[in-house]
Parts: structure tokens; C-alpha cells; sequence
């Protein structure tokens, strides 16, 4: 899971926060073992006056 996220964030550029967060999401449940995830993405010094802007998405695979 931790060497997609690396590949996930360390590959082309995404525009949006929500399309990086639900990529790795998706990675994160290509493993059969993980049940629920969390992911937070945050840009850092977008606007002046606030300190990031980003997205957290919180979600546990269906089940069969």
C-alpha cells in the first residue's frame, strides 16, 4: 500500500485534490486486507490567509 502511494505522489501531476486522495484510496483497496480508509490531502500556502486547503475522505469497502 505504501509503495502505490509513493508512485500515486510521486507521479504526474493531478489538478484537484479530491482526484489524488480518491486515487489513493482506490490503491489502498486493491489490497483485499484493508476494510476501511482515511485519506487527507492538503496543499500547503495556496491562499494568504489560510494556512492549506484540502479534502478528507473516509470510507469502508462494501461488502459482499
Amino acid at each position: 500500500v505504501l509503495e502505490s502511494v509513493h508512485e500515486i505522489a510521486g507521479g504526474a501531476h493531478v489538478n484537484l485534490v479530491e482526484t489524488l486522495a480518491e486515487k489513493i484510496l482506490s490503491a489502498c483497496f486493491d489490497d483485499t486486507r484493508v476494510s476501511r480508509v482515511k485519506v487527507r490531502v492538503e496543499k500547503l500556502d495556496i491562499y494568504k490567509d489560510a494556512d492549506s486547503v484540502g479534502v478528507e475522505i473516509d470510507r469502508v469497502r462494501e461488502s459482499d
